[in-house]
């Protein structure tokens, strides 16, 4: 497997992640992207500052 993951999320007030999208991923595993993507997603940030959500990318380069 080799490419870039790179995942697009949305983090609510509370810093959960609310969703999470394939964001032009060049890896060909979609396995590998979902992985990211619920790995991600189970993650919890710190509460934001200002109301609202806030958004994030995330990038991983696998070689191969």
């Amino acid at each position: 497997m080799s490419g870039e993951v790179k995942i697009k999320f949305v983090v609510t007030h509370d810093g959960a992640v609310r969703v999470w999208r394939n964001e032009d991923s060049t890896c060909g595993d979609e396995d590998a992207i979902n992985c990211v993507g619920e790995v991600i997603k189970a993650s919890k940030f710190p509460t934001q500052k200002s109301p609202g959500d806030a958004w994030g990318i995330y990038q991983i380069n696998f070689g191969g």
